[in-house]
């Protein structure tokens, strides 16, 4: 946490409305050059923006819970989330964060998991864990749920039943492989989960989007300018 930085106090949130960004990221290091890798540097000044506006991040199930039935909530919270469980959001994000006394929500892929040093090893995930992280479903095997009904079961409601195993705890919020889902998706995904997030550029969430909450994609594009502008 930033040196003589007082806690914010933090007060009851009603039920509804509720305007906190939610960021998405995929791969933070310095060897790809891909659209869904930051670099580091790019990620902590990114970081360092967030501290310096009074953010404070938050697990996306308490935003979920305050949407729905309102809870204790800092005066600025923010969601950091990452798709798809890769390592170098241990081994490069996760320091960073550490410094700005930031936690994130983490869309793990099920036949991703202990598939090589790509993934996040499941020792990393326990100490994320232990560290105040979250963790929610990115389905069975990332594929595009409205290419194939037949495997919705088998995407949305085993990826639930398999992580809450592998994790030992609950898992109680799906991330749309893609962003993509339609009624059909989204029925599966209101029957197992309490909450299904997608893509979006709105920090504004409703009871009406707790099936689809916006989240930001933040990409090597992204400009510190872009960045700054993207946040309220």
């Amino acid at each position: 946490t930033p040196e003589n930085t007082p806690t914010p106090a933090w007060d009851f949130h009603p039920a509804g409305e509720l305007t906190a960004p939610v960021l998405l990221y995929h791969h933070v290091n310095d060897q790809e050059s891909n659209l869904y890798t930051v670099t580091t540097t790019d990620f902590r000044n990114q970081m360092k923006v967030l501290a310096e506006r009074g953010y404070t991040t938050i697990p996306i199930s308490l935003l979920v819970r305050a949407v729905r039935d309102g809870a204790p909530l800092p005066p600025k919270a923010l969601v950091i989330t990452f798709d798809d469980g890769n390592r170098d959001v241990y081994t490069r994000a996760y320091p960073i964060l550490q410094e700005f006394g930031f936690t994130a929500s983490v869309y793990l892929v099920v036949n991703y998991l202990d598939r090589g040093e790509s993934i996040l090893s499941h020792e990393q995930i326990d100490e994320l864990l232990a560290a105040g992280w979250e963790f929610g479903s990115h389905s069975m095997s990332h594929t595009e749920l409205t290419r194939d009904y037949s495997n919705l079961w088998y995407e949305v409601s085993r990826s639930r039943y398999e992580l809450e195993e592998y994790l030992g705890t609950d898992v109680i919020t799906f991330a749309y492989p893609y962003g993509v889902m339609d009624t059909v998706v989204q029925r599966s995904v209101r029957e197992t989960f309490e909450a299904g997030l997608g893509l979006g550029t709105s920090s504004l969430h409703t009871p009406d989007s707790l099936f689809y909450l916006s989240r930001i994609e933040v990409r090597r594009s992204t400009s510190l300018a872009d960045f700054k502008a993207l946040i309220p």
